[in-house]
């Protein structure tokens, strides 16, 4: 990267017009004072009258005036200059006013040229400088997924995990580079970026120091690969399955037999005739009776398919219980191994051999 600054030493440029106060104490005698001055106040002094641009200085004028210097901390205890001569012997101190017309530049555009030309300062000039510096770069945050968990918090219905991230991953590095450039140094009597309407008073014993910054054309751009090892839960993630193993039989199975789609709603499924209030899992007294599908005068649950049994003796479904009642509630969250949207109980077997529980030759009812 390569860049320019230029320094323009310039001589001292004042816009306002200059003029040296000078404070000055004249001793006169008493005599010379009193026929020096004459109290002209409340007299009529004639009615002189001129042009009001008489009453002002033309400043490109060699302009040489002494006024006596008021101080109203001073003269407030005077009703007359008589009476602070008489105290003092003195008069108050003067001030003087001067203006320098012959060190007023007027530049026109016929002169231009001479008072903007620049001139080369080689002492102060400097080719190919060059500039180390360094940059920090950062990555960008990320957080990784350290677990699921199931959130419990929730409503049984909107009960599913929730993720556990950790804290923000990042990384930095440090680039060190060097910044080559040019320094040009130049001086005139006028910068022309600061010319103003107006009389200039040029003072070449001081000089105004101008910096000037060009910038390349094209930004230097800096770059960094930052690798990390990343967690992440992809979306086929078996966290976001759906079980369509209804069987539970560990294996694909090819599609069942339909029979018919009782309520029109182009789905094979399992329907219910009636609400099951007290959730027994029968249809008696109290539950809402909702429609006798498969008019077989039975009101349970209608199948618009033929299930076909699994070949395996079923436990209980898994649930969550909240309570340690040790039986499930309906509030308790579960894990639905026969898609039929209701948690169920292990199937019904016979203990053939006296164990206490199901073992392989046991008779069970395989309700799929």
């Amino acid at each position: 990267m390569k860049k320019q600054i230029f320094h323009l030493l310039l001589a001292t440029v004042i816009t306002v017009i200059y003029s040296a106060c000078g404070f000055l104490k004249e001793s006169e005698s008493e005599e010379e004072q009193a026929a020096g001055f004459t109290n002209t106040l409340n007299e009529n002094l004639g009615g002189t009258q001129g042009s009001i641009s008489e009453y002002f200085y033309n400043f490109e004028n060699d302009v040489n005036a002494t006024f006596f210097r008021y101080n109203p901390n001073l003269m407030a205890n005077y009703d007359t200059y008589m009476d602070y001569y008489s105290l003092f012997g003195e008069d108050p101190t003067t001030m003087g006013f001067r203006t320098f017309p012959d060190h007023l530049v007027a530049m026109t555009e016929n002169d231009e040229a001479e008072f903007t030309e620049r001139h080369y300062i080689d002492s102060l000039s400097v080719a190919d400088s060059v500039v180390y510096d360094s940059v920090q770069i950062t990555s960008t945050p990320f957080k990784n997924l350290e677990a699921l968990e199931w959130n419990l918090e929730a409503e049984p219905s909107l009960q599913r995990y929730k993720l556990v991230n950790s804290d923000w991953v990042l990384a930095d590095t440090m680039l060190f580079y060097t910044d080559t450039f040019d320094i040009s140094a130049y001086w005139a009597v006028v910068d022309t970026p600061f010319i103003n309407d107006g009389l200039l008073f040029v003072d070449s014993s001081e000089w105004h120091d101008t910096n000037y910054v060009f910038f390349a054309d094209e930004p230097l751009r800096f770059l960094n690969t930052f690798e990390f090892i990343k967690k992440q839960l992809s979306s086929d993630s078996l966290v976001f399955r759906s079980n369509t193993d209804c069987n539970d039989n560990g294996q694909w199975d090819e599609a069942e037999v339909t029979i018919t789609d009782y309520n029109g709603n182009g789905i094979y499924e399992v329907l219910f005739e009636y609400s099951d209030n007290n959730n027994n899992g029968e249809y008696d007294a109290g539950d809402d009776l909702i429609q006798d599908y498969n008019n077989d005068g039975v009101i349970s649950v209608a199948y618009e398919f033929e299930d076909m049994a699994n070949g395996v003796w079923d436990s209980p479904e898994p649930y969550y219980d909240i309570d340690s009642s040790g039986t499930y509630d309906l509030n308790e969250p579960y894990q639905d191994r026969n898609c039929n949207d209701k948690w169920d109980d292990s199937e019904d077997y016979a203990d053939n051999d006296n164990s206490g529980s199901y073992t392989d030759g046991d008779d069970f009812t395989d309700s799929g």
